[in-house]
C-alpha cells in the first residue's frame, strides 16, 4: 500500500514570532525546502495548511489540504488529511523539522504497514508524535477525540494504541549510513528563534562540504597501479596551491589500531568512535557494520580544493580509468561518468587520454576540470 507524505503547516509558531513555513532556509523558504526533499522520495506529498491562501504567493506545485475543523493543534491537520486525500496511508511530519529524514521516512511506511496507527520509540523510550503513520481507519477514533472535545495526541493513543517502531529499525536504511548526529537532527524541531539560528548554523555546514568541492576518481583493475599513479600526482597538485583530500576505497580492509595501543583497547572495550589528536595530525577509528556510502564520506570533508577518490568505480562521480598494457587494455567504467583514460600505450577514443608513465601530462587538465566543476 503507498503511503503519501504530509507536511503539517497549521501551527500558530507564537514562540517563533513569524510563520515558520516561511523562514528562509537555503535559497527558498523552509516550506518548499522540505516539500523539494521529500517530493524525490515519496510520490506524493500534500501540505496541511489551515487557509491555502495564505500561501498563494509561493505558487507551490503540491496539493494543499485546508483544515476543516481549525485551531485544533496537528489533530486538525490529521483530521483533514484522512478525510479529504485519495490515498489510504499517510505519515505526518511538521514543518518545523527541516532535518527530518526522507529515507528513514520511507522506512517508516514500510515497518509500520499492517497497522493502522504507528509512531518511531526513540531509545530513551519516548516517542516522536510527528513522525507518525496514521490510515483512514483512524477516522472513526479522531471524531471521538473531537466529541470528547479533547484534541491532544496522547487522548487519541489511548484510545488507539500505536503500533511502535524502534529507532534502530528506522535508521538502518539499506545502502546508507546514519550518523547518531542524522538521528538526533531527523527529530529536531524549531520551536524558538534559538532553535531557528541553529538549523542555519548546521545548514550551512553541510552546504559547505563536498556539494562545492570538485569530486574526481582513478579507477583501475587492482595492479595497474592506480596508487603509485596517484602519489606522484600529489606534489604536482600540491605546487599549484591546492588543497587535496584522499579518500581511498580498500575493498580488502584495513587495521590502523595496532594491538596493545591505546586506541585498539578503546575499540576492544567497545568504543564506536576513537578519534586521535596531536600537534601534527588528528585521525578518526569509526565502527560501523556494513560499508559506508561514498557520499556520506564526502559529506564529512571540508576545506579542500580537490577531493580525488581511489576507487568506488560503481559510483556516479566523475572518473579518470587507467590502462596498462597486456593487463587491462579496456575501459570498464560507465562511458556517462569517465572523463578521461590514463594509459601506457597508444589507444583510439573520443576522450582525452594521457601518459600512464607521466603524471604531469594531466595536470593541466585537472586544473580545467576543478575551474569548470
Amino acid at each position: 500500500m503507498n503511503t503519501a507524505l504530509v507536511i503539517l503547516t497549521g501551527g500558530q509558531s507564537s514562540r517563533m514570532g513569524s510563520d515558520k513555513a516561511r523562514l528562509p532556509f537555503g535559497d527558498t523558504c523552509l516550506l518548499e525546502y522540505l516539500s523539494e526533499k521529500f517530493s524525490k522520495v515519496f510520490p506524493s506529498v500534500y501540505l496541511s495548511v489551515r487557509k491555502a491562501s495564505d500561501y498563494d504567493d509561493l505558487k507551490l506545485d503540491i496539493p494543499m489540504i485546508e483544515d476543516i475543523i481549525p485551531g485544533c493543534g496537528p489533530l486538525s491537520g490529521i483530521y483533514s488529511t484522512l478525510s479529504k486525500a485519495k490515498e489510504d496511508r499517510f505519515l505526518f511530519i511538521s514543518v518545523d523539522t527541516p532535518f527530518a529524514d526522507p529515507l528513514a521516512a520511507r522506512k517508516m511506511a514500510s515497518l509500520s504497514a499492517d497497522h493502522p496507527l504507528a509512531l518511531v520509540r526513540r531509545k530513551n523510550d519516548k516517542t516522536e508524535s510527528l513522525f507518525a503513520v496514521y490510515e483512514k481507519n483512524c477516522l472513526a477514533v479522531i471524531e471521538q477525540c473531537f466529541a470528547d472535545q479533547n484534541y491532544a495526541l496522547k487522548h487519541l493513543y489511548d484510545l488507539c494504541p500505536p503500533f511502535l517502531v524502534a529507532e534502530n529499525e528506522l535508521f538502518a536504511e539499506e545502502g546508507h549510513f546514519f550518523s547518531d548526529s542524522d538521528i538526533y537532527h531527523c527529530f529536531f524541531n524549531m520551536n524558538t528563534r534559538q532553535d531557528y539560528y541553529y538549523a542555519l548554523r548546521r545548514l550551512g555546514k553541510m552546504q559547505q562540504t563536498h556539494n562545492d568541492i570538485p569530486v574526481l576518481s582513478f579507477v583501475a583493475r587492482s595492479g595497474t597501479g592506480k596508487t603509485t599513479y596517484i602519489e606522484k600526482l600529489i606534489p604536482l597538485l600540491k605546487n599549484e596551491g591546492i588543497r587535496l583530500a584522499l579518500l581511498k576505497h580498500d575493498a580488502h580492509g584495513f587495521e590502523m589500531d595496532k594491538p596493545g595501543k591505546d586506541s585498539h583497547r578503546f575499540t576492544r572495550a567497545g568504543a564506536d568512535h576513537v578519534i586521535l589528536t596531536s600537534r601534527q595530525k588528528t585521525a578518526a577509528i569509526i565502527q560501523h557494520e556494513d560499508t559506508v556510502p561514498l557520499g556520506d564520506l564526502l559529506q564529512k570533508i571540508s576545506n579542500a580544493d580537490l577531493i580525488i577518490t581511489e576507487g568506488y568505480k560503481h559510483e556516479t562521480q566523475k572518473k579518470i580509468e587507467l590502462l596498462r598494457k597486456g593487463y587491462q587494455e579496456t575501459p570498464v567504467s560507465d562511458r556517462e561518468h569517465l572523463i578521461a583514460l590514463v594509459a601506457d600505450f597508444k589507444i583510439n577514443a573520443d576522450l582525452p587520454v594521457f601518459d600512464l608513465n607521466d603524471p604531469a601530462a594531466i595536470l593541466p587538465f585537472l586544473l580545467d576540470y576543478m575551474r569548470n566543476y
